[in-house]
Parts: C-alpha cells; sequence; structure tokens
C-alpha cells in the first residue's frame, strides 16, 4: 500500500494537527527546518515513535524565494546549501525513514548532480540513510533504467503518472525491485494505480 507523506509539517501545530487527525506519514521541507535546533525531528519522533517522517530538501522553496529578492542561485549558492543540509541530515538520520536529494539539475546539470549524489548522498546511505534520487523526463528512459540499477529508492514528479512513460517508468521499477516515491501527488487513484512506495500531497 502507498505510504501518503503530509507536507507542510514543519511547524509543531501543523505536525500536532495532522497527527491528531491520524496521519502517521509526514513530510517536512529543509529549507524551513534549516534554522531550527536539530533536535526537533528527535523530539517529534520520541513524542511519536509510530509517525514516520521523510525531508525533502527544498530546494524549489530556496530557488523561488531568490527569485523573489532578486537574488542569483550560483552553483556555489547551491553547493553550500547541500553541504548545509548534509551536515542537518547527519544529525537527523535516525529520526527519518528517508530524505530527498538536492533536485536541481534543471540549474546546474546532470553530471553535476551525479557528482553530488556520489559526494554526499551514497555516503549518507552508507550510513543507513535511505536517499531518494529524483529523475526527470528530459534524462530518457535509459537513464531511468539507469538510476534503477544503482538506486534502491527513486522519485518521480506527478506529471509523469499523467503520460504514457507512468507506466513504463513503474515497469522498469518493480523489474530492479526499486521503490518509488511521487511527488505532489494529489489524486488518490492514481498514486493507487501505479502501487507506488510513497508519495507527498
Amino acid at each position: 500500500m502507498t505510504q501518503l507523506y503530509l507536507a507542510g509539517c514543519e511547524a509543531g501545530s501543523n505536525t500536532t494537527f495532522c497527527i491528531g487527525q491520524g496521519a502517521k506519514h509526514l513530510l517536512v521541507s529543509y529549507f524551513f527546518m534549516k534554522n531550527r535546533r536539530s533536535v526537533v525531528l528527535a523530539e517529534r519522533k520520541a513524542a511519536n515513535p509510530d509517525v514516520s517522517f521523510i525531508v525533502d530538501s527544498g530546494a524549489f522553496s530556496l530557488i523561488n524565494e531568490a527569485n523573489k529578492d532578486a537574488d542569483e542561485v550560483t552553483d556555489d549558492v547551491l553547493e553550500e546549501y547541500l553541504e548545509e543540509y548534509v551536515k542537518w541530515l547527519e544529525n537527523v538520520r535516525g529520526h527519518v525513514v528517508a530524505a530527498v536529494e538536492l533536485d536541481v539539475d534543471r540549474r546546474v546539470g546532470f553530471g553535476t548532480i551525479r557528482e553530488w549524489q556520489q559526494k554526499y548522498f551514497e555516503p549518507l546511505e552508507e550510513k543507513g540513510l535511505p536517499i531518494i534520487y529524483v529523475w526527470h523526463p528530459e534524462r530518457g528512459l535509459g537513464e531511468w533504467e539507469a538510476m534503477c540499477k544503482r538506486h534502491r529508492y527513486c522519485g518521480i514528479n506527478a506529471e509523469i503518472f499523467a503520460s504514457p512513460l507512468g507506466e513504463t517508468v513503474m515497469a522498469t521499477a518493480r523489474q530492479y525491485l526499486v521503490k518509488v516515491h511521487g511527488f505532489a501527488m494529489t489524486r488518490q487513484h492514481v498514486f493507487g494505480d501505479m502501487n507506488l512506495a510513497s508519495c507527498d500531497s
């Protein structure tokens, strides 16, 4: 059964409300958590041991915020943010079930993303934190298969499932026994049909 992670649970009040409504799976964005004490997630997990958390990198929010302020998000700015994100994940990795890589290859190119995966995220996996690696269709189905060969957990944006690619990518994931996370999924019949491991709202 697909696990639906409710997004927007950075504030303690939102977490309390969602759990009070019976939610067992919550998603938080590092962008909105980065100025909080790293023990906040540990405290929430200790208080709610049956609730699981996934962390998103917050890359979309970082870039949107910079655009509002007319700031330039350079590769150096992104890598500095990435390094801070990875350090933060080191502190919370015992309290979350997975974290999403920094999904910015449309800004820096897949070559840089692959370097960052090897330098920052694969070492986190070796320490026991599952990482969700994000695929974009412009990379091609060959790269999707390559991702499924080298990673155990991959993520796809919602629009893929409304296209002819949806069943193709899921068939490849099943072939390699890869877990798939659907981003920004709100239509239950879509993620139900696709047999995703997890998705977020």
